[in-house]
């Protein structure tokens, strides 16, 4: 987060406070401050929605069309290869790369030259590039693109042990990660709302004795998805009890993972009696453990069904 984002949301935060309480003293000055308090948050809210995240255009036959909002906004205008290898350096592609390939912006920026006429053979690589991995120009491109200006590029490669293609593929698997990142961004960290919970109920033997999977998985669309709607079918259609079979490690806990995760898509075509029931996942061995007396865990399996249906 930008240092200045952050002093943004702290200044609408504090106006916000202190106009609440002049209106709890019926002092009409607290208007003016949650009227204040607005004019922050807007700011910070255009940036996160509209600056952080510029589209990119993958027909565009410029670099400004293609390239990633967050190096953008940390390139001057008419920017050398130096200043170009310092933006790197900023962003979270251009750490990965340094991570993982051993190819910092720091590290380019003492090779890059400070001359702007220097950046245009940096662009044009970069748009080819570009192509080769979908069409945006990251941080990854500029810095495969950087490279491939460097008169020692062959022996800086070798002395790493890496080739053109290591650097294509870690791009392409950046652009995956962030891909993903950006999908699971897309969907509420706790889909269904307040009343989810407050339909629920109290469960504290379900608390102790299970794990809530569906509160530790992002809705993502299942992998086998045929499977999974053929499950929610069956209990939808009031199939009580449904065993998953299968051989050691044929996939069937993944199976009840994702079926915990689709129920809980807002997106998913889950049927209205079962969108956002949660599945939970028995300790057996703690249940045992608990039922030291005879019908013991006969008692508490009953107290767990109560718990669920409840």
């Amino acid at each position: 987060m930008r240092p200045w984002i952050l002093v943004l949301q702290i200044l609408t935060l504090a106006c916000a406070s202190v106009g609440l309480g002049f209106l709890f003293l019926l002092n009409p000055l607290g208007w003016l401050l949650l009227g204040l308090a607005a004019v922050p948050a807007m700011v910070a809210e255009w940036y996160g929605r509209y600056l952080q995240r510029i589209p990119i255009d993958t027909k565009s036959e410029t670099v400004d069309g293609r390239i990633d909002s967050d190096i953008l906004g940390f390139l001057p205008v008419q920017p050398s290869p130096q200043s170009i290898a310092r933006a790197l350096s900023l962003t979270n592609s251009g750490s990965f790369f340094a991570v993982r390939f051993g190819i910092s912006g720091s590290f380019l920026e003492q090779l890059g030259s400070t001359d702007r006429d220097d950046s245009e053979p940096i662009w044009r690589a970069a748009l080819d590039i570009a192509v080769e991995v979908g069409g945006r120009v990251s941080s990854g491109v500029l810095v495969l693109a950087m490279v491939r200006q460097l008169p020692g590029k062959d022996s800086l490669l070798g002395h790493l042990q890496l080739t053109e293609e290591d650097l294509l593929q870690g791009i392409r698997w950046y652009h995956h990660l962030d891909a993903m990142v950006l999908a699971a961004q897309s969907y509420p960290r706790r889909p269904g709302g307040i009343g989810r919970d407050w339909s629920f109920g109290w469960i504290p033997n379900l608390s102790r004795f299970g794990q809530n999977l569906s509160t530790v998985h992002t809705p993502v669309s299942p992998v086998r998805a045929d499977t999974v709607n053929q499950i929610v079918g069956m209990l939808s259609g009031g199939r009580g009890s449904i065993a998953v079979v299968g051989q050691s490690g044929s996939g069937k806990s993944e199976l009840i993972h994702e079926l915990a995760g689709y129920l809980m898509d807002p997106d998913a075509d889950v049927p209205r009696s079962l969108r956002y029931h949660q599945v939970f996942m028995l300790d057996a061995a703690r249940l045992l453990s608990a039922a030291q007396r005879r019908g013991g865990a006969e008692s508490l399996i009953t107290s767990l069904l109560g718990e669920a249906f409840g």
